[in-house]
């Protein structure tokens, strides 16, 4: 749907009550969306000013009812696809639209303003003000044929009842059209004017252009010689660039070969340290006596400040020799009394200690909470496998267990009281009230019918 305006103010000068604008499509066809347009007359009521309507884009027939306006000719237009667009447009994009009382000076001055144009085609080809005086006599011409074609129209008119108005009117517009091809004389003399004025501002700045040309073409040298000196300089950075790159690749693995060869330095240092101490110490070990290398103690001496031969012989003077004996006397008299725990024991299995354990009574009241632990014990006497009230199960030989015949549901049951149930229960018509041996589960046979019956309640 397209947007049109219908404002007649712009067509007939003013509105009137009941002015109207007729709108309909000239024959049936298909919209886009699928309706089927109505050839049907829509009134449009204008007089309270401009109205807007949605009218399907395409032929459209438009009728002018308005007071005052004789010409209710209807006339055909197309509507655009977009809008918004007036009516007066619709009518414009159609043809040139005007009432019959000013049709004849519409039609003098088109052919005054045909004549113009051919005056300033003449003009433009020969540039002379001959051309164009002869061009506007065409034009005179012309408008003296179009006066003689009103006078012919008047002619033929003269046995209507307005006969004298139409040709008294034929003549006024004859006249404008003499005065409009006077006014457009004018016209066309300015024009040219106007035309050799343009074509010298044309030389002018077609020189301009020229120059501003030559200056574009040294200004583009200029800089594609700056383009080039950029070129080379950053070829020349980058060369820089690379270089000090690789010097810096080198520095780096300079360094690292001296790091190298520091660190090996260092470390052959620190071994060649470590070996002399150790050997200086495997020197004073190997003069020791016998069974003395406590290299503890010669440390210590070291780090007091003693040399090592006088950290040997201070540590040499406090030990006994090897080969000298104690007597008993020496030794004095043993205690008379002495404990030993079983972890004091390496192996107390060939010591006194296992003989003094193998040899003594220990008595329940001589070992600390032992009654307590032991009155907490089940006596053997409470544990029998046979079925003996009051005590503790035992299994049997084969593993099993002799309870009696349970007289409750919590106890547990012997294999033979549960054999001796009687797990499909069987008599003669419906389970009665009473069954002996019925459970909840188990399941009655009626042997009469052969209907079997699960014992839901006992």
């Amino acid at each position: 749907m397209t947007e049109v305006i219908f404002d007649v103010v712009d067509l007939v000068g003013e509105v009137h009550p009941g002015d109207a604008v007729r709108i309909w499509p000239p024959f049936a066809a298909t919209t886009v969306d699928g309706r089927v347009k109505s050839t049907r007359a829509v009134e449009i009521n204008v007089s309270s000013g401009p109205v807007t309507k949605n009218v399907d884009p395409g032929a459209l027939m438009v009728q002018l009812q308005c007071d005052g306006f004789s010409d209710t000719q209807a006339r055909q237009v197309t509507v655009p696809e977009a809008g918004p667009v007036s009516l007066r447009d619709l009518l414009l994009n159609e043809f040139d639209y005007a009432p019959a009382v000013v049709s004849t000076v519409a039609r003098l001055t088109e052919r005054a303003e045909d004549a113009t144009e051919r005056a300033e085609d003449i003009a433009d080809t020969f540039g002379s003000l001959n051309g164009v005086t002869k061009a506007v006599s065409d034009a005179a011409a012309s408008a003296q044929a179009a006066r003689e074609s009103a006078e012919t129209a008047t002619s033929a008119a003269s046995s209507a009842n307005e006969s004298g108005s139409v040709a008294a009117s034929s003549a006024s517009t004859a006249t404008q059209a003499e005065q409009i091809i006077a006014e457009y004389r004018q016209t066309v003399i300015a024009a040219r004017d106007e035309t050799l004025t343009a074509r010298g501002e044309t030389v002018t700045a077609a020189g301009n252009a020229a120059a501003s040309e030559s200056n574009a073409a040294d200004s583009a040298m200029t800089a594609a010689g700056s383009q080039a000196g950029a070129q080379a300089a950053e070829v020349a950075a980058s060369d820089s660039a690379a270089a000090a790159a690789a010097s810096a690749a080198a520095a780096t693995v300079e360094a690292d070969r001296a790091k190298k060869e520091a660190d090996r330095a260092g470390q052959a240092a620190e071994e060649s340290s470590v070996k002399a101490v150790s050997d200086k110490v495997n020197e004073i070990l190997a003069g020791a006596p016998e069974a003395y290398d406590t290299l503890l103690e010669i440390a210590t001496e070291l780090e007091r400040g003693a040399s090592a031969e006088a950290a040997l012989t201070a540590a040499i003077a406090g030990k006994a020799p090897l080969d000298h004996i104690h007597t008993a006397q020496d030794v004095g008299a043993a205690p008379a009394f002495h404990e030993h725990n079983a972890r004091d024991v390496w192996d107390a299995s060939g010591s006194t200690v296992q003989q003094v354990l193998d040899s003594h009574e220990l008595k329940v009241r001589e070992i600390s909470g032992i009654k307590t632990s032991l009155d907490s014990k089940v006596n053997t006497s409470d544990v029998s496998s046979t079925l003996t009230n009051g005590s503790v199960v035992r299994r049997t030989a084969t593993g099993t267990i002799n309870v009696a015949s349970p007289t409750d549901p919590a106890e547990a049951a012997t294999k033979g009281y549960v054999d001796a149930i009687p797990w499909l229960l069987c008599g003669e018509g419906a389970p009665p009230e009473s069954l002996p041996g019925a459970a909840v589960g188990r399941f009655y046979l009626d042997v009469t019918t052969g209907n079997i019956h699960k014992i839901t309640g006992v």
